[in-house]
This record gives C-alpha cells, structure tokens and sequence, in this order.
C-alpha cells in the first residue's frame, strides 16, 4: 500500500522539473509558457528597461576596462549582458553580444570548459522567447561539451541540463533522445574499472539527478516513480564504491528520500546501513546554533 500511495503521489505531481546544476543561472519568468516569440527588436522600453540595460553596459565596460578581454571571464561577462537583453527585449542584440562572447570564448587554451556553461545560460533564457535560437545555443553548448572529458561532471551535468532545457522547449522527442543518450553513458561508466572517485562520485551524482526528472517527493515530476527509483539505486550502487563518509551521507539522502514518500520498510533497511556504517548508532544531523539555519 505504502507503494502504491507514493505511486499515487507521483503521479498527483505531474509537471516539470528543472534541476539546479552549476551551469544553470536562471529562473524562467512564470509566465514563460505563454511568453510569445519575439524575433525583432522591441521597438520601446520602458524608463526601467533602458536603466537596467545602460548600467549591465557600463559595468561591462568597467570590468574590460580594468581587466580587458583576455581574461578567462570576459566571455562569461558578455553572456551576462545578452541575456540582460533578452529578458527587455533586445534579441537582435543579445544575438550579437552572445556571437561575440562565443567568439572571445574560442580565444582561450580550452574553450570547452567556457563554452557550454556560457551557451546553456543562453538558451535557458532566451527559451521562452525564440526557440530556435536556444535551440541553436544549445546544439552549439553540446559540440564543445562532447570534447570535456568522458564521465566527467562538467560532461554529465551540461547533458543533464540539456535535458531540462528541451524540456522547457516542449520538445519531447529530443528530452527522450537525450536521455537515452545521457543513459548510455553513465551506463558505460557505471561498468567501468578503475574510474578514480571523482568519476565515480559524479556518475553517482548524475544518476540521483535523473531520478528528479521522474518523481520526487512534495516536487513536481513526470509521476514515473519506480523509474525514479531505479535511478536512485543505480546511484546508491556507485556511492558505495566511495569512502564510508561519502557512503553514509548517500544513505541518509536515500531513507529521506523514502521518507518523503511514506515508506517506512524501505526507509527501516536504509536506517541499518546507516548504523552499520555509523558505528552502531543512527545518524544526527549535527545543529548550528550559530549560524540560526538550525
């Protein structure tokens, strides 16, 4: 029953879900699903508008005047001022200053380390206005991503946003397809000897994530549970390959994750490896009084 109650939850909380991932800097305005395309410039702005653009423009042009452009953030910066215009309007613009960050970007020794944290930013905010420019954002953030090193979680987490990001496009065929892709990989890296913990902790980490695409509790998700879960025990096998603090902290996230759910058997079994790897005893999230967080 307990099951079938969390499967009833999931399924009560159909919606999407974008997880936060480094690479990610945005928040869609609520409104983004009924946000019409816009593809020419806004012909006016507001007194608000023209002050928020006019003060991202000075503080770039503050920051290369101090630093100049051949500083390894200068390409992040002009991202920073594109999607400043997109979000007033000026798409014709932020296509200029994001071809011109693009550009800066291939400058550096390694531009795939810039190249698709700066890209999906982009796409993600320019999503509700022209879908095909993300798109083309995005295409552009997965050719340098595919260079990053295999199984590494700058790799893994520019395919987990892209994941999200078709997502948020209404594009189910390429969310599936790239999926399935992101699934072969860690697929090869789970079965893979002599990964060192880095790999290994961000194989795990990208499985727990792919598991919120499906259902997590009090959160909106596709309502598939037993596929999130799956992805949950996938995670839990490759943190066991890790040094028993990091094993611990697993555990507890896993029995939360079942308590989130109102399943006390599977969030019982969870409690014991946390003993046995706890010297006997549960596990007390330390308080900080100090820092009044609790």
């Amino acid at each position: 029953m307990r099951a079938k109650a969390a499967q009833a939850l999931c399924l009560l909380n159909i919606g999407l879900l974008v997880a936060v991932q480094p690479l990610l800097a945005y928040e869609p305005p609520k409104n983004s699903k009924d946000a019409k395309p816009i593809t020419k410039q806004t012909p006016t702005l507001n007194a608000d508008q023209k002050l928020q653009i006019r003060l991202a423009e000075e503080e770039l042009r503050a920051y290369e005047k101090e630093h100049g452009a051949t500083v390894v953030d200068f390409p992040n910066r002009l991202g920073d001022l594109a999607r400043v215009y997109i979000i007033n309007g000026q798409i014709a613009q932020a296509e200029r200053t994001i071809s011109r960050a693009l550009d800066s970007a291939k400058t550096f020794r390694a531009p795939e380390l810039i190249i698709p944290g700066l890209m999906s930013n982009y796409a993600f905010e320019m999503a509700p206005y022209d879908k095909v420019k993300a798109r083309r954002a995005a295409t552009i953030g997965l050719e340098f991503a595919n260079k990053l090193p295999f199984g590494s979680s700058e790799r893994l987490g520019y395919l987990f946003n892209l994941i999200s990001l078709y997502k948020r496009l209404d594009a189910p065929n390429e969310a599936n397809k790239q999926i399935a892709d992101l699934d072969e990989q860690l697929h090869a890296l789970e079965k893979a000897n002599g990964l060192d913990e880095r790999m290994i902790e961000s194989t795990a980490d990208t499985l727990s994530q792919m598991s919120t695409l499906y259902c997590l509790p009090n959160k909106t998700g596709s309502g598939d549970f037993k596929r999130a879960e799956s992805y949950q025990l996938r995670a839990i096998a490759q943190y066991d390959k890790l040094p028993k603090d990091k094993r611990l902290m697993a555990h507890v996230h896993l029995q939360q994750w079942y308590q989130g759910f109102g399943m006390d058997q599977k969030s019982i079994e969870q409690g014991n490896v946390i003993k046995s790897l706890n010297n006997g005893k549960p596990y007390v999230r330390r308080v900080c009084h100090g820092c009044g967080m609790g």
